[in-house]
């Protein structure tokens, strides 16, 4: 019979879709209907037996934790199988074993102020014959030192120069500002643009209080030349005195002078540790920074050092300096006595020592040509020919020597030298990822050359295996826009590959290796600092004064900086070199937690945190936590602990009752001590799961010739009920409709049960039984 809900207790939907079988509750002893509905256990009823957080029941509580971060940063959603993964941090050290603390602060450097000269280019005049900013040796009254207007190199005016008798020495000079006695026994070239037509009439000079040196001088071709002098100042000099002077007396000789060119500080490009100090360009001057840690000029030039380089030669060694493929290169002694190049070839952009049997030094003097030679100090051996490396528009950005294999750079994709000299292509691997820095501040480390190309990627090459693989930071992370920048630059210690990513306005400083977790070596990568730069000229690791990380921007404005690095990695909290932030509160931020359970809700409760350090009530945590996709921190409160108790607690949050899919935490390390640094050991959150709710419905009901409907009307045969029910149970691949007692539409799917029917014992016809049909049936939502 049709299901009527006025006629059937209850009743369910064929599977042909469109007949609704109407059915009769059975009975209990007590005339009750059997039926009843109940909530599903959501969880298995076998549970981790081993000891743990997983052996707690997951309907009561569950718990996720971390205590070892060494698998790496860039994880946003917790998995399960990469247990050790963090999402990011900031200034915190998450690379040892079982132990977060924070990392060694950046540092600005103090470097040296640097000379300057007060209008150059000789545009103030308190009238024509006075320059406001210049002094005039022996000014005449119709003649000495004049403004002009008509022989200006550039601006409005130069200064003309005029002798008036044969025994008269006319100059005009400036003693450069911010003297300091740290110049002294320093070398320094200055130059002013000089127009006469008098050969060796007129010269530089640099007077430094002491004594005075003459530089170049004009060679009368009435046009405007560059007149350079350099001089090593005395060890007692107080000041540096520059100027142009008539070199011989004579009568009615004129000069005209304009732009003085001094050296000057400028973006810091290149270093070298030479003589047990710390050499490094600034701009065009050279400065040193000795084993007591003090940074000083050593030399001083006026066009910027492009390459630094230390060669032996005869047994001495010496540092040669690159200015570019425009400008003489020098070289400098340990004694720091410079000498300019006077080879027929001597203009080069970047110098390299190739550690063959007969070191060999190469530079490049054009865009995409080499040469080389064993001796390059002035009457040594000539350069030779030029070798080609591919195109010129392709420019070369740098040279590097690896196990006897000599490497070039270019913007495009990386080449080598052969062993007879010929230029092969290393990989073409980079050809589409062509830029200005491709290939710039290429590193070898532990038998690795990693060279970076393009907006994001940097290229390993195993050189023994001849293989490559790409270790783009920017492959570890998913939605983490602060590292997903062009790598700048590439450096290393002996533990470690540290590489310094773009961020906008910032730098990340990300620390890299092969690590060997719970038996699978894998490469990991770890932030370690943020630096506000506005980009990484060049970075490098030193061990002169102390072992420092240290970072050049590429604005010459910008501080140079330096993170300290352990003497001896093993009790790096503990280090003679740490240096621990005490100004702001570098973070760690864990992965997103699900607790298992990925998409069902969790009221989040309470939060541990084991301390590793001893109790003081300035060195602690403070934690944040944010609900899945909020956007929005909320404090959880700080984690102090006290002398006794090393594992403090906090509930999260009760008052606004947290709960969602996920949550995870920002855990921020405070001190006031640069010495002493918060240590976290591990963290876990307890929270109680709210899963979805399956509803199970369980009835029987009674099948007989006897069997009559709520009017008294008899039912379907019960071999018709039977065959209706066992084709619900077996056939139906999809939740079908089911009529409850109250006359509700339930779609439900039904599961297996035991007995699915038996017969019972009709009362009333003793020869006819009934068949009693077990339902049990899973409550399913379908909108």
């Amino acid at each position: 019979m049709p299901y009527n809900k006025e006629h059937h207790d209850c009743g369910i939907l064929r599977s042909d879709g469109s007949t609704k079988v109407g059915l009769m509750l059975a009975r209990g002893n007590d005339g009750e209907y059997l039926y009843q509905v109940d909530d599903d256990e959501p969880f298995a009823s076998q549970q981790v037996s081993e000891a743990g957080y997983g052996a707690l029941p997951y309907g009561k509580e569950l718990v996720a934790e971390q205590h070892d971060w060494r698998s790496g940063f860039g994880l946003e959603v917790y998995d399960e199988n990469d247990p050790k993964r963090y999402n990011s941090s900031y200034g915190m050290d998450m690379r040892h074993r079982g132990m977060a603390i924070q990392s060694y602060k950046p540092s600005a450097a103090t470097l040296p102020t640097t000379p300057t000269v007060n209008d150059a280019g000789f545009e103030a005049w308190d009238d024509g014959t006075t320059p406001t900013n210049w002094t005039q040796v022996e000014p005449g009254t119709t003649n000495g030192v004049t403004q002009d207007s008509a022989n200006e190199r550039s601006g409005t005016y130069s200064a003309a120069l005029n002798t008036e008798g044969t025994s008269e020495s006319t100059g005009i000079y400036q003693d450069l500002a911010n003297w300091s006695n740290a110049f002294r026994s320093t070398t320094w070239t200055v130059g002013f643009y000089v127009k006469a037509t008098d050969a060796n009439m007129w010269k530089v000079r640099i007077n430094d209080g002491v004594g005075e040196t003459n530089g170049t001088a004009h060679t009368g071709g009435g046009s405007y030349e560059l007149l350079t002098c350099t001089r090593q100042l005395d060890s007692s000099a107080t000041r540096i005195r520059v100027g142009v002077y008539a070199n011989t007396p004579g009568a009615n000789k004129v000069a005209y002078v304009d732009d003085c060119q001094i050296p000057a500080s400028g973006v810091i490009k290149v270093r070298q540790d030479f003589s047990d100090e710390m050499y490094f360009s600034r701009g065009s001057i050279l400065l040193a920074m000795s084993s007591a840690g003090a940074i000083t000029i050593r030399g001083a030039f006026l066009h910027s050092i492009t390459s630094l380089k230390q060669m032996q030669v005869g047994g001495a060694d010496y540092l040669f300096i690159a200015f570019g493929t425009s400008q003489n290169y020098w070289y400098m002694t340990e004694a720091e006595a410079f000498t300019e190049s006077t080879a027929t070839d001597k203009q080069y952009e970047h110098f390299e020592l190739l550690d063959a049997t007969a070191p060999t030094m190469y530079g490049n003097d054009g865009t995409n040509t080499l040469r080389s030679t064993v001796n390059p100090l002035n009457g040594g051996t000539a350069w030779s020919t030029q070798t080609t490396v591919d195109a010129t528009y392709n420019a070369i950005t740098g040279l590097r020597s690896v196990n006897s294999v000599f490497y070039i750079l270019k913007e495009d994709r990386p080449f080598y030298l052969d062993t007879t000299g010929n230029v092969k292509v290393l990989t073409n691997i980079t050809e589409h990822m062509t830029s200005t820095t491709g290939g710039k501040n290429s590193f070898h480390w532990l038998g690795y050359f990693y060279m970076p190309y393009g907006t994001q990627a940097l290229l390993e090459y195993n050189v023994a295996n001849a293989t490559y693989n790409w270790k783009d930071p920017s492959d570890w992370i998913t939605n983490l826009a602060d590292f997903d920048g062009q790598v700048f630059a590439v450096t290393g210690d002996e533990r470690w590959l540290f590489a310094v990513v773009d961020n906008g306005t910032k730098v990340e400083v990300l620390a890299g290796r092969f690590e060997s977790i719970d038996g699978t070596t894998q490469w990991v990568w770890h932030p370690t600092q943020e630096i506000t730069l506005d980009g990484c000229e060049t970075a490098w690791v030193s061990n002169v004064y102390q072992r420092r990380l240290w970072i050049a921007s590429t604005d010459s404005t910008d501080s140079l900086y330096y993170i300290p690095l352990p003497d001896a990695y093993g009790d790096i909290a503990n280090d003679t070199n740490r240096d621990f932030d005490t100004s702001t509160r570098p973070y760690v931020i864990t992965p997103w937690l699900h607790f298992g359970y990925r998409d069902d809700t969790k009221a989040f409760i309470q939060l541990f945190l084991k301390l590793g350090h001893s109790y003081d009530a300035d060195i602690y945590f403070n934690v944040d936590y944010e609900l899945w996709k909020t956007g929005t921190w909320v404090d959880v409160g700080n984690f102090k602990g006290t002398s006794t108790d090393r594992q403090p607690s906090a509930f999260i949050d009760i008052s606004n009752k947290p709960a969602r899919e996920m949550v995870r935490f920002k855990i921020n390390a405070f001190t006031d001590d640069a010495t002493k640094t918060p240590i976290l050991l591990d963290y876990n959150c307890h929270a109680v799961l709210y899963t979805t709710r399956r509803r199970i419905i369980k009835c029987t009901v009674v099948a007989g010739d006897n069997v009559r409907d709520k009017l008294g009307q008899q039912l379907d045969e019960s071999a018709t009920i039977k065959t209706v029910l066992e084709e619900a149970s077996a056939d139906l691949t999809y939740p079908t409709e089911f009529y409850d007692p109250d006359g509700a539409t339930i779609n439900v799917r039904l599961l297996p049960t035991s007995p699915l029917w038996e017969y019972t014992k009709n009362e009333t016809a003793p020869t006819k039984p009934e068949r009693r049909f077990n339902l049990v049936m899973q409550e399913v939502e379908l909108s």
